[in-house]
């Protein structure tokens, strides 16, 4: 996924940052949207402060999708 300030053309998840964890090199963004919770990893140059709204812009061949009952990668 792609983490957009502005909706970008094409599909896209709006989004509202709730945690940026450092993870040196990368940042994991945790995400809400609507009642979903979504981590992001991204560059560490990424960073965003909780409150930050975005879009989520999706390369479903870049995607890794689960099972929400086997929690097994489909």
């Amino acid at each position: 996924m792609t983490v957009y300030h502005e909706a970008p053309t094409g599909p896209s998840i709006p989004a509202v940052v709730e945690i940026d964890e450092h993870l040196g090199a990368d940042s994991l963004l945790w995400l809400k949207s609507g009642t979903k919770d979504i981590c992001v990893r991204v560059a560490v140059e990424g960073r965003l402060p909780a409150g930050t709204k975005v879009h989520l812009g999706l390369d479903i061949g870049k995607a890794s999708l689960f099972d929400a009952k086997t929690e097994q990668r489909i």
